[in-house]
């Protein structure tokens, strides 16, 4: 029983580590931004500190609107937070951001890869992943938004971008079982549109079938190169 305690304490501080990493940092972003603490989504909300600007941190607040538990509407707040100004640099309110159904939103991650626009401006990105809850047809999907530090203000510049998707069909006899996968590689190019690098997306699609030994091959594989260009306001795929 001791040890079954010990298992949950432990759990339960992770827990609040993951949801208040920098406490003080959180309470006075909420305060200051007027979000609803108690419609948060914990469960969602993540921080991380940027590796490339360490004294500052960036904080991602789901806001659920609605009581259905098997659907939601998200707000989103996106904040960037000085540790040596003890202040807000940057922020951003998005309105109904995210929806989740039965392809729930299961989690938000935060992406600092070099999402270097120019020599002298970089971005950070934020990635929703979503996932059904049927073994029968399975389906998943990761989107990508990014986001560019602008005065006060945190800009998007690319809105929820497909990076990847999983469906299939399984029919508990493996036989005639298949899945199809869609998987997204950002590189950035040394070309620019309207002042800022074009982003280039090296897709991959993956069909697989299952055969009665229920081993998975692959039938069908092909590549395909897109770029994402700035238009002036946001990347837009070309």
């Amino acid at each position: 029983m001791k040890r079954l305690l010990f298992i949950f304490t432990l759990l339960f501080c992770s827990y609040v580590v993951k949801t208040q990493e920098n406490a003080q940092a959180y309470n006075q972003v909420i305060k200051t931004l007027g979000i609803p603490k108690n419609k948060i989504d914990k469960d969602l909300y993540t921080e991380k500190v940027l590796p490339y600007d360490t004294h500052k941190l960036v904080m991602v607040f789901p806001i659920r609107k609605g009581n259905d538990e098997n659907e939601a509407t998200f707000d989103l707040y996106v904040v960037v937070y000085d540790f040596l100004q003890k202040r807000i640099t940057q922020s951003y309110k998005g309105i109904d951001e995210y929806y989740s159904d039965a392809v729930e939103l299961q989690e938000l991650s935060i992406d600092t890869a070099k999402f270097i626009l120019t020599e002298e401006i970089r971005a950070f990105g934020i990635r929703a992943f979503y996932k059904n809850g049927s073994k029968v047809n399975p389906y998943s999907e990761e989107t990508f938004s990014l986001f560019l530090p602008e005065n006060t203000s945190l800009k998007k510049i690319l809105h929820q971008y497909q990076l990847s998707t999983y469906n299939g069909e399984w029919n508990y006899n493996c036989e005639g079982s298949w899945s199809d996968e869609r998987n997204s590689m950002f590189i950035m190019d040394s070309k620019k549109t309207n002042g800022y690098f074009n982003i280039k997306d090296k897709q991959t699609f993956i069909k697989k079938a299952t055969d009665k030994n229920c081993d998975d091959k692959v039938v069908e594989k092909s590549t395909k190169t897109v770029f994402l260009k700035y238009n002036g306001k946001e990347y837009k795929e070309e």
